[in-house]
């Protein structure tokens, strides 16, 4: 069902963003080739490390390409989480997201993201417009809408589409890659550093992954002085909060290189997510005992 809807909206909203007035298909910079991993699911659950009970159920679906009015192909990424068993009495959470990929490049167009917290519903309409580095924010709370134009470092993702885009970081020890992430809020830095080979466990079996090194840092963003007209830059960014590290990452060797564990440091302990379920592009479902 959230495939579905996400379908309708991909091909929708996308194509309100890339043809209203004045748009023009993005000079797009990089071609990554085939995206490897349409019709894949991954389903995770989060635990707090000193406790034995879920926290939140989440998952991830790619759908198959949808094409635009102006042909530009976009391919949908469909994220959801939900607070489950004794959490929920605690944080009711009911989080979604409709992420659109160019088919080439493999970043954002356009991102949907819907918050409802303990009843308290926000959401996020994201227009990226890569070729003039900035994005269109449009945000709903209750009967308020504010919109607003950010400025944002070329290649610029969101949350979702990393989840993708990590996956062909090498891992060679050292290796390390610096992404910027923005939902519609705010502006981060995420920085993967391998730490080499790492067998773990997880619900669904035991894995020989990468083990990788997180860290983040937040900015708020600037239109650059001084350009030219018609000429775009990267925006002045000033730091918010420092880098620091945040947590782990865990990645398969194998072909598919599956995020299969991640591991955070917050404010309230140290919370894992690991999975429980996986669809390939191609392929019956593996799933946890």
């Amino acid at each position: 069902m959230l495939l579905l809807s996400s379908l309708s909206a991909c091909s929708g909203l996308a194509r309100q963003g890339l043809t209203g007035e004045g748009a023009s298909p993005a000079p797009w910079l990089v071609d990554r080739g085939p995206f490897p991993w349409q019709g894949e699911r991954i389903e995770y659950v989060v635990r707090h490390a000193k406790v034995e009970m879920d926290l939140l159920h989440a998952e991830i679906e790619v759908g198959q390409p949808v094409e635009a009015s102006d042909g530009t192909r976009c391919i949908p990424l469909v994220a959801s989480a939900q607070s489950v068993a004794l959490a929920r009495v605690f944080v009711r959470l009911d989080d979604k997201t409709y992420t659109c990929l160019d088919e080439k490049s493999w970043e954002p167009l356009y991102a949907y993201k819907y918050l409802d917290e303990n009843e308290r519903q926000r959401t996020y309409h994201v227009f990226f417009w890569p070729e003039a580095l900035y994005a269109s924010v449009e945000r709903h709370a209750g009967k308020d809408v504010a919109t607003k134009d950010v400025p944002l470092p070329a290649h610029t993702l969101d949350a979702i589409s990393w989840v993708f885009m990590i996956r062909q970081q090498s891992p060679e020890k050292g290796s390390t890659s610096v992404w910027y992430i923005y939902d519609g809020w705010i502006i981060s830095a995420l920085t993967l550093v391998s730490q080499g080979p790492e067998e773990i466990w997880t619900p669904l079996g035991i894995y020989e992954t990468t083990r990788f090194d997180l860290f983040r840092e937040k900015f708020d963003s600037h239109w650059p002085q001084g350009a030219l007209s018609g000429v775009y830059l990267d925006p002045e960014l000033t730091v918010d909060t420092p880098k620091a590290f945040m947590g782990n990452v865990w990645v398969t060797r194998d072909q598919r290189r599956i995020p299969v564990r991640l591991a955070l440091e917050t404010k309230l302990g140290d919370v894992e997510l690991s999975i429980r379920s996986y669809v390939p592009p191609a392929g019956p479902a593996t799933e946890a005992d």
